[in-house]
C-alpha cells in the first residue's frame, strides 16, 4: 500500500515538472546592449529584436524589457513580423 501511495506521488510530480515545461516558451534576444537586473529576474534590451521561436514571432524594437517572474514583455517598438 505504502509503495503504490509512494509511485503515484513521484508520477504526480513527475508530471507537473514536466508540464510546467513544455508551457513556458523560450525568450531570445539580439541587443546592441542589455542590462540584467533583479537577481538576472529583469532583462533590459536595447536595440533589440527579440525572439519568441516556439510562436514564429520577431519584435524589433527600440527597447525590451522582460521580467521572468511574471512572464511579461513589454516594447518600444520598431516594427514587428512573424518568421517564416
Amino acid at each position: 500500500m505504502k509503495t503504490k501511495k509512494l509511485l503515484l506521488i513521484i508520477a504526480l510530480f513527475l508530471v507537473t515538472i514536466l508540464s510546467l515545461k513544455s508551457n513556458s516558451d523560450e525568450v531570445k534576444f539580439k541587443a546592441s546592449n542589455m542590462d540584467i537586473k533583479n537577481d538576472g529576474n529583469l532583462v533590459i534590451a536595447y536595440k533589440s529584436s527579440t525572439l519568441i521561436p516556439n510562436k514564429e514571432i520577431e519584435i524589433k524594437s527600440e527597447k525590451a524589457e522582460y521580467d521572468k517572474i511574471s512572464e511579461i514583455l513589454t516594447f518600444k517598438i520598431i516594427s514587428a513580423s512573424t518568421v517564416i
